[in-house]
């Protein structure tokens, strides 16, 4: 049969070609994970704990001022309980009547996305003495700080007997 001689230097030649096409699909596979990678999703998720916590801390503390900070200036508040609150003075108003009749309040957010400066997740509610349900929020960061720009809560139908 013909048989084919090479020498050492096209052997590494072909190595170094093999080895180049190796690390292109490396870099190429590393890039796709990246671009798919959840890290949005992690950082989107933070946001939306981080927000649940000083939401659920000052609500708690009965501190409706603290809460509507957590709002921005022209924020939309859409709720099975408080009806349709547009802005930080109405949303402070109604969470401060709110407190006095539920005075506590459990949020767990539960899933979370990001594209940029905003952030949209949902979660559930349950007041200690009242209904529960669930919210979406969507979320804008402006120099830094997040806040609440839109919040739609519903509450749970009434359990069939």
């Amino acid at each position: 049969g013909d048989s084919v001689i090479r020498s050492p230097d096209q052997d590494w030649r072909q190595s170094k070609i093999l080895w180049k096409g190796s690390m292109k699909l490396c870099s190429i596979g590393l890039v796709a994970m990246l671009i798919t990678s959840p890290v949005y999703a992690d950082e989107a998720m933070t946001v939306l704990q981080d927000l649940g916590s000083k939401w659920q801390t000052a609500y708690n503390n009965g501190e409706p001022a603290k809460f509507a900070d957590l709002y921005t200036q022209d924020a939309f508040f859409s709720s099975g309980v408080l009806g349709t609150l547009k802005g930080k003075p109405e949303i402070e108003k109604a969470i401060a009547d709110q407190i006095k009749k539920t005075p506590k309040i459990t949020v767990h957010p539960i899933a979370a996305q990001q594209s940029g400066n905003v952030v949209w997740g949902h979660g559930e509610f349950v007041f200690d003495d009242g209904p529960s349900g669930n919210y979406g929020i969507t979320v804008v960061n402006n120099a830094g700080s997040w806040h609440i720009a839109m919040h739609v809560s519903n509450t749970n139908p009434p359990k069939k007997q």
